[in-house]
């Protein structure tokens, strides 16, 4: 199987082939900077960086954000269809946020296993709709990305996005959902029951009454539990019984061995080759377990095995779609812009400032125009004002020769003599600036009525 593991000195080829495989492709700084020492302080720093590095930029500002009006109490389709759009906004700068940080890390390590996370306890906006929601699940998957995989799966199945992605926060003890039982062990702890996972389908559903009750508060959006609805009978699950809840069920989904084997093999298949060697991944396993499911146990153990360092196995996994795209910008320096705007308070001018990045498709030069609009709070309404649904207030012109980008910034300020924040109020006859949510939209002059959401802020 090639060279021996865990060298003493790395190569330069050793060094990039460490660096690929527990981060993205690197630059030749990173592979010259590693170059020369030996893989177990090269293992030893990787881990140390992934477990303390903290974000380099603020969060999106959807985050700071109260939460939205719960989707149920929205009156009409067209709020409905507006908060669903304005939160698949959100969530598009969430994974503005997360690639620009996998870019621009010094731990990519701390990036994969956060990818590799979101990957295992897979869920969808699509479906969870609260962008917030997916944001909380995100943090909480980075904060545990190298810790206690125990930890981390008790907090997941708790996590209001899980409960709703897989149908858990409506299941009670008349009607037990068994969506999230099943995937709990097929997907994130046991694995396929005719691979090893040794779970019949009256496990699932005994599984699937002990977490009835795991619910989320709808104001808030944050885990509930009703114990109206839970089934506190006995249960039988892997051959155990006893009054479980939730939490108890995937303790003894830990107990078994098959767990251990399930995530270390997930992580082989991740950061060595596609097939696992049977005697290492046992005995890695074992560790494993003993440490009480340390993340960090399992990929050192991992990371200095003789497989990780084999020649035969240098390129022998398929790169994700990330991966190949985050890894070529770092690699080779390729410049990135986003291209969706946004929405930023900049407190020195107390005012708000709309971005947008703007490109010239066409042949010629030429200038664009680009035009902020804003929506006026439904309060606006009681109060008797007559105002279009939007309204222009501000916008820039910027020269491009063809296929030249350029950044614009439009500023609305509320203290500006125009006050483009007020309306004029028929009942009281006087300018008024509403209590509520603005939103703000930006246009081009080279698509009119083609209008992009920025963002909303409130007053």
């Amino acid at each position: 199987m090639g060279l021996n593991a865990a060298p003493s000195q790395l190569t330069s080829e050793q060094a990039r082939h460490f660096l690929i495989r527990t981060g993205f492709a690197p630059t030749q700084q990173e592979v010259d900077a590693l170059t020369g020492q030996s893989a177990q302080a090269a293992v030893a720093d990787a881990l140390a960086r992934a477990k303390t590095a903290k974000p380099a930029h603020p969060p999106p500002d959807f985050v700071s954000q109260p939460p939205p009006v719960a989707y149920v109490m929205l009156k009409t389709t067209e709020e409905q269809q507006a908060m669903r759009r304005q939160q698949m906004r959100e969530g598009l700068d969430l994974k503005t946020w997360w690639i620009t940080e996998m870019i621009e890390t010094r731990a990519p390590l701390q990036e994969r296993m956060t990818l590799f996370w979101h990957n295992h306890f897979a869920t969808s906006q699509q479906k969870v709709v609260r962008s917030q929601a997916m944001w909380n699940q995100h943090q909480l998957l980075r904060a545990n990305a190298l810790g206690n995989f125990a930890t981390l799966l008790h907090a997941v199945a708790k996590d209001p996005a899980m409960l709703v992605y897989l149908d858990g926060a409506n299941s009670r003890r008349e009607a037990p959902n068994e969506n999230f039982a099943r995937e709990v062990m097929e997907l994130f702890t046991l694995g396929e029951a005719t691979h090893g996972g040794g779970y019949s389908e009256q496990d699932i559903r005994e599984a699937a009454r002990a977490f009835t009750g795991w619910s989320i508060e709808r104001e808030t959006f944050s885990f509930r539990f009703r114990p109206a609805f839970h089934d506190a009978a006995r249960k039988t699950v892997l051959g155990h019984s006893g009054h479980f809840d939730g939490d108890a069920v995937l303790d003894v989904m830990l107990a078994q061995e098959a767990a251990s084997r399930f995530i270390v093999g997930k992580l082989w298949k991740e950061f060595v080759s596609p097939t696992p060697d049977s005697a290492e991944l046992n005995r890695i396993a074992i560790a494993f377990r003993a440490s009480g499911y340390d993340i960090s146990t399992a990929l050192q153990k991992l990371f200095l095995t003789d497989a990780f360092w084999a020649t035969d196995n240098a390129g022998s996994l398929i790169k994700s779609p990330v991966e190949l795209v985050v890894g070529t910008v770092r690699q080779f320096g390729v410049s990135y812009s986003d291209a969706t705007p946004r929405l930023s308070f900049d407190a020195a001018s107390n005012s708000w400032r709309a971005t947008a990045r703007v490109t010239n498709t066409g042949q010629r030069a030429g200038a664009e125009v680009v035009q902020v609009y804003l929506s006026l709070p439904a309060s606006a309404n009681a109060v008797g004002a007559r105002q279009p649904p939007k309204r222009l207030v501000g916008f820039q012109r910027i020269e491009l020769a063809p296929g030249a980008s350029g950044t614009v910034t439009v500023t609305i300020d509320p203290l500006a003599s125009n006050h483009p924040l007020s309306v004029w109020s028929e009942r009281g006859r006087k300018w008024i600036v509403p209590a509520g949510s603005f939103k703000v939209w930006l246009g081009r002059s080279s698509a009119p009525g083609d209008l992009a959401l920025a963002g909303t802020f409130r007053r």
